[in-house]
């Protein structure tokens, strides 16, 4: 309750009781007046009575609020995956790094000479070979000394007996005393030969029976020798007609070669693109 209106109240108590006094008959027996402080006393013990039986309410806290971390429901249905159909890895073709390229266009690269046996030189936008000597091969060479090698090259038989032949040479070494050659022959002739310390011999040879060489003299038949470290192979277009091993020979010099057999005569071979790469 205010204080305005706990005036108001002592304030009407005041008046009443004054109204009272004069009103009452002068014969009746005489009330005890109350005096006004005593009044006021008691309104206000009233007044703190009710006030202290008014129950004011306490502050209350306001409650924390704490946001909640939300996780959405996973659907309870997976997402389809796509699943690509598998196919083979195609195997990479090896590509040799090549070394060496010459289509003999200059004709300063190789040894040009000629005699009555045997001789070289450059005709017909190729390179000529042509050897006389009875079981015996004529080689060329470059300057280039390998362990590990490939050797590829163009021949066609220009003129002379079918069974000559015509190759490449590696591991040359002794001015020629020492190195392999592998050969072919338009007869369907193909072997691994050895020359070590001046003496010639094939150590692996045969015929092919499945017209992998072209046969025939002013045909063309391209051949690649790999020499690997005593691992031999040799290739006429493309296919594969000797697999051998030998360890005479380290490594040396390479070239190209031509040879003879028992039959003798002229024979001559022209040669195109020659390349080195790794084997």
């Amino acid at each position: 309750m205010s204080r305005q209106l706990f005036l108001s109240l002592l304030g009407i108590l005041l008046v009443t009781l004054v109204l009272s006094a004069c009103n009452m008959p002068t014969n009746a027996t005489p009330t005890e007046v109350v005096p006004p402080d005593a009044v006021f006393t008691a309104a206000a013990e009233t007044m703190t009575a009710q006030l202290a039986s008014t129950v004011v309410p306490s502050v209350v806290d306001q409650p924390t609020i704490t946001k909640a971390l939300v996780v959405p429901e996973t659907s309870s249905t997976p997402e389809p995956t796509l699943t690509s159909t598998p196919t083979e890895t195609p195997t990479p073709t090896e590509i040799p790094q090549v070394i060496l390229q010459d289509d003999f266009s200059d004709q300063t690269s190789w040894y040009a000479y000629e005699d009555d046996r045997y001789g070289f030189k450059y005709s017909d936008a190729g390179y000529h070979i042509y050897n006389t000597i009875a079981n015996g091969a004529i080689w060329s060479i470059r300057e280039l000394t390998f362990s590990h090698v490939a050797l590829e090259v163009s021949g066609t038989r220009q003129e002379g007996p079918a069974d000559s032949y015509f190759g490449v040479v590696c591991n040359f070494s002794d001015d020629g005393d020492n190195y392999y050659t592998l050969v072919i022959g338009d007869d369907g002739f193909y072997g691994l030969g050895l020359m070590e310390n001046g003496e010639y011999d094939f150590l692996e040879s045969g015929t092919d029976e499945n017209n992998i060489i072209k046969r025939g003299q002013g045909i063309t038949n391209r051949i690649r020798g790999v020499c690997n470290g005593g691992h031999f192979l040799l290739y006429a277009n493309g296919e594969l007609l000797l697999d051998a091993w030998d360890d005479s020979l380290d490594e040396g010099i390479v070239g190209i070669v031509v040879g003879n057999k028992q039959t003798g005569g002229r024979a001559e071979f022209r040669f195109n693109d020659f390349a080195i790469t790794y084997p």
